[in-house]
């Protein structure tokens, strides 16, 4: 199946951020909003690419569209990360 470059790198580094989530979260021991901003930044950072490139304000590349894309990929197991190795605080044990 053919993708895009930029779809590549979602698709790439969204499962190297998901394999490499139990040391992320090994490293991290508070929660804070660093990493919804970061997925907040990767969006916009997209969003401009893509309109920048239908205005023609200047022309995208296989190799930017590939890095923004891996921005984005990236940012999002790094979101996920609490929902999957953290027990937050107000909350039980589940089925218990």
């Amino acid at each position: 199946m053919a993708v895009c470059s930029r779809c590549a790198g979602i698709y790439g580094f969204l499962l190297i951020g998901w394999i490499t989530l139990p040391v992320y979260s090994l490293l991290k021991r508070k929660i804070n909003n660093i990493e919804l901003n970061f997925l907040i930044i990767a969006i916009l950072l997209n969003l401009i690419d893509v309109i920048g490139n239908f205005f023609e304000f200047w022309s995208n590349t296989h190799t930017s569209r590939f890095l923004m894309g891996s921005l984005l990929g990236f940012s999002i197991p790094l979101l996920l990360n609490n929902e999957f190795f953290t027990l937050k605080k107000g909350r039980g044990n589940y089925g218990k």
